[in-house]
């Protein structure tokens, strides 16, 4: 099974069963756009099908996109809500990682801030807020990395691994790639992920898969909204609200 590791060595590049050198592997320099956003997630689940299960990002991104004035800047509004939406993202990752070079039009050091509270007084208490869910998510993710390393279950998974059997749609989603099955995933056993990835949305639509077995009664039983604790049918679409303080997250009812 391999001794505990002394280290960690983050890479841009490795290759499957790497993690066993202590390796992690991260997306690399990406540029700080709403389309990058969106990306890293398919990318996320790439790698997770290769077996790579130590992977994380840049949240917010490691750099500005020289063609879009406020692309990395924290004193800029659009970054800002960009950065955040990155943030609460990597909540739900292998390795929640804040980094990046920053811009910004006040410097007050040899380098612009990166701090949780950079990015402006109403937005330090969501970062607080998922900086703590991750502590409090800490011996759920134990469990999950224990698995990964006793059976090798990935720790981010596409759909299909665990309900193309229970929810024919999910195959069908799956041969077009539609969003449900790119941009949606399980981390861990429990907890189904659907990023927001755009601006200024104020809702979501979540694809909610059957689980278990086919049958009426436990088709019915519901998922539960993280943030709301509202019950919501399954093996349907759901229109969560996605304001500024929640990413769309949901525990199942399983």
């Amino acid at each position: 099974m391999g001794a505990p590791c002394e280290y960690l060595s983050l890479n841009r590049s490795g290759y499957i069963g790497s993690q066993r050198f202590c390796s992690m592997i991260w997306s690399g320099d990406t540029v700080a756009m709403w389309e990058t956003l969106a990306a890293q997630v398919a990318s996320e689940l790439s790698a997770s099908m290769t077996g790579w299960g130590w992977w994380t990002v840049d949240a917010g991104g490691f750099q500005g996109d020289n063609t879009v004035e406020w692309s990395n800047n924290i004193d800029r509004p659009e970054y800002r809500e960009l950065y955040v939406r990155w943030l609460q993202w990597t909540t739900f990752l292998p390795f929640m990682r804040n980094h990046g070079s920053r811009a910004c039009d006040r410097q007050s050091a040899y380098t612009c801030d990166n701090e949780p509270w950079a990015y402006g007084e109403q937005n330090t208490p969501i970062i607080a807020a998922y900086i703590g869910l991750r502590y409090q998510l800490r011996p759920y993710l134990k469990a999950v990395f224990q698995k990964f390393h006793e059976t090798g279950r990935a720790i981010m998974r596409p759909l299909f691994m665990d309900f193309e059997v229970t929810d024919p749609r999910i195959g069908e989603m799956t041969s077009t790639n539609a969003n449900a099955t790119t941009q949606q995933y399980m981390f861990g056993p429990r907890l189904l992920v659907t990023p927001v990835t755009t601006p200024e949305a104020t809702d979501w639509n979540v694809y909610l898969p059957l689980m278990g077995s086919r049958s009426a009664s436990n088709a019915t039983k519901p998922w539960t909204y993280w943030w709301g604790k509202c019950d919501v049918r399954r093996g349907s679409v759901c229109d969560r609200s996605s304001a500024a303080r929640a990413d769309t997250c949901f525990l199942s009812g399983k």
